[in-house]
């Protein structure tokens, strides 16, 4: 039932159009959308949702034909149709010959990290058939962390892709017109496949943080799940919106029932309401995408939305929430670069706007929803931006970098108080810095770092001048969240399978620990298990 995600070894997988594993010939299959399938080939669809902060997004599937009766064994390799469309969830399509498949691996190029399914793995999820001239629909596949381990299993929820080629992938429609044949060789998933089950109720990534006025929180996850802390540091699961894309980020929203507008994969718009149910949001003209961001305006007569395409990350402006229709307002590209990396583009909300940089634009761009103007100034020492931290009370802290990528000991510190128009230096108290500034509510700042030594959390109630270490609990493996009536919440990086959610109520000194995906009475099973 379980596997390890591992770093992968060996040959490199993808980068060619056949190589050799082990004594098997693996081929990469066509895409069904461009090729005219041979008259031996049918199609294969299915699509993967991953629960884990140990990857983003796998772009690869490797899979093993079965029964040959001569020749070199053969494996075939799908991929991902879908690319900068969400975070966590990919659509896979190809043209294999008929025969009978099992799962052998899942991969990602980025990281360099695969997932191997083992024999007990694939006994669990079965084997499918591809027949000549049709399409065999698989359905979602989920992967996700189970304590210290990895499930992966078959959807329940999803056990087509209709309704995703649909709204995401058109191109692919005529392939579901016609009735489909061939797939699982098991009609309905096994008693012991559990991943979906575990992953919903076990949902990682907690992000978009955000707070009401009355101090309750909210945060979007993955497994279409949002979450809510009231003020005596409780946790929830506020709603759920029936799909397995992970909501991205949150914004109050106190309207009738509901409470809060979560965003987030695949065009997910939603208002979560009080009484735990959630209202589809008509996006109106907004670009089909990946919804990172919201914010609005105080009277909510305004609207800011961040959506990245296959092309960029922008924030849209408009009047109007429901139906709205939306102005491109500023974006970046979002394609690697041979000379720059990877190119990040950030967004965050600000006292009165919100405020918007990337990698390779060398500025900082606020907007004022006062005036519907934008301000921007450069970055200091026109230096590119690789990490920025919002403060609650309008403060931002960035790191920037002479190049693009790591920052590491070339890296600097700032942060300013009036979008960038001056910046304020500081003696980070870290030799390879990795994380900006943040700037909390009572002035104190602090900094995270000790990717090679001195983990945890410094603070300097001078500017940045001198530090003093607060924590090991807290490290440059965690995001910070700081509200100015709330206090200060870390959430980790799942890099390891396992989240934690720890609250301060004094600028991060100490730490309680509030939520954490790891079930207790499990993890003792595994633990005593020979």
């Amino acid at each position: 039932m379980n596997g390890t995600l591992t770093w992968r070894g060996g040959a490199c997988l993808g980068l060619c159009a056949a190589l050799l594993t082990g004594c098997a010939t693996t081929e990469i299959a066509r895409d069904p959308a461009k090729a005219t399938a041979a008259a031996d080939e049918g199609s294969v669809l299915v699509s993967v949702t991953s629960n884990t902060g140990q990857i983003v997004q796998f772009d690869t599937i490797l899979l093993s034909r079965q029964q040959q009766s001569s020749g070199p064994k053969r494996s075939y390799s799908l991929s991902n149709a879908l690319p900068g469309l969400s975070r966590d969830t990919a659509l896979f399509a190809g043209l294999l010959p008929a025969g009978e498949y099992k799962l052998q691996q899942f991969f990602d190029t980025d990281t360099q990290r695969f997932l191997a399914v083992t024999d007990k793995q694939r006994d669990l999820i079965g084997s499918f058939t591809v027949t000549p001239g049709t399409t065999s629909d698989l359905g979602r596949i989920v992967i996700t962390d189970f304590n210290l381990k990895v499930l992966l299993g078959r959807s329940r929820l999803f056990t087509d892709n209709q309704a995703l080629v649909a709204a995401h992938a058109p191109r692919y429609n005529p392939l579901l017109a016609k009735p489909t044949q061939g797939g699982w060789t098991k009609a309905e998933p096994d008693e012991a496949d559990i991943a979906e089950r575990w992953a919903l109720g076990h949902p990682q990534g907690a992000t978009g943080l955000s707070a009401s006025a009355d101090g309750e929180v909210f945060a979007g996850t993955r497994m279409g799940t949002a979450l809510a802390r009231d003020t005596e540091g409780q946790w929830r699961v506020l709603a759920r919106t029936g799909r397995l894309d992970a909501l991205l980020w949150t914004a109050p929203h106190a309207s009738g029932n509901a409470v809060a507008v979560a965003v987030g994969e695949l065009n997910s718009f939603f208002l979560l309401n009080k009484d735990g149910s959630v209202t589809a949001i008509d996006r109106g003209n907004l670009p089909d995408g990946n919804l990172f961001f919201i914010d609005k305006a105080s009277d909510g007569s305004q609207w800011m939305v961040g959506v990245q395409t296959t092309e960029e990350a922008a924030l849209y402006w408009s009047a109007k929430l429901d139906g709205g229709q939306w102005t491109r307002m500023v974006g970046d590209t979002v394609k690697p670069s041979f000379w720059s990396g990877v190119r990040n583009v950030f967004a965050w909300s600000r006292p009165g706007g919100v405020g918007f940089t990337s990698t390779d634009r060398k500025a900082i761009q606020c907007f004022d929803y006062a005036t519907q103007a934008w301000a921007s100034h450069p970055t200091p020492g026109d230096r590119k931006v690789i990490s920025i931290a919002n403060g609650p009370t309008g403060v931002l802290g960035v790191l920037t970098s002479p190049g693009g990528g790591f920052g590491g000991v070339f890296a600097k510190t700032h942060y300013s108080a009036d979008c960038g128009q001056t910046w304020t230096p500081t003696a980070s108290p870290y030799k390879v810095k990795v994380a900006a500034p943040l700037m909390l509510g009572s002035g104190t700042l602090i900094e995270t770092g000790g990717v090679f030594r001195d983990s945890g959390l410094y603070g300097s109630t001078d500017e940045g001048q001198t530090w003093t270490k607060f924590t090991d609990k807290v490290d440059a493996g965690n995001v910070l969240w700081a509200f100015e009536d709330v206090g200060l919440l870390s959430v980790s990086n799942g890099a390891q399978g396992i989240e934690y959610v720890r609250f301060s109520a004094d600028d991060g000194r100490n730490w309680t620990l509030e939520l954490s995906n790891i079930n207790f009475k499990v993890l003792q099973q595994q633990l005593n298990k020979p």
